[in-house]
């Protein structure tokens, strides 16, 4: 079976696929959006982006999503992030992928064993804990969501 893992931003959206039998990501993208294109469009490309990425492996069945984190001071970014995360969670439940949300904090206390970790810290640890070095950030939280998801299902099943 086959993890998708989404680190869903609005500029700088992370997507890695993992095999649940192994630790290395089968695959690993980054969907940049730009502010001038304005709203809108910026989220109907994201959700095509992933839609293409459901119809070409339908062994896609579950997917780990970072939850929103939105901060107080970021009114004006808040609707769009949270139509993101809804455009995000009906597109995969209309493809029957199963979808597992996690907090920022909960998934960096997970690799790192920190729940403060910043980027660099994820990135360092992944690296020397699971061997995976990823192109930026942003696949970084990806694959990071996907090992917390194969790692949790792991648990319910055992």
């Amino acid at each position: 079976m086959k993890i998708l893992g989404l680190d869903l931003s609005v500029a700088s959206t992370g997507l890695a696929i993992m095999d649940t039998e192994g630790l290395v990501p089968v695959w690993g993208k980054t969907i940049k959006t730009k502010a001038r294109d304005g709203p809108d469009f910026r989220l109907a490309s994201i959700c095509d982006e992933i839609e293409g990425v459901l119809l070409s492996d339908k062994n896609l069945r579950t997917a780990a999503i970072e939850s929103a984190f939105i901060h107080p001071k970021n009114k004006k970014g808040r609707d769009i992030i949270l139509g993101l995360h809804g455009a995000v969670t009906v597109l995969l439940f209309n493809y029957h992928v199963k979808s597992f949300k996690v907090t920022p904090r909960e998934l960096k206390k997970f690799i790192t064993g920190e729940g403060g970790a910043d980027k660099e810290m994820m990135m360092k640890a992944l690296g020397t804990v699971y061997h995976i070095e990823c192109e930026n950030d942003d696949v970084a939280d990806a694959v990071a969501l996907c090992l917390w998801l194969k790692e949790t299902m792991m648990e319910e099943a055992g």
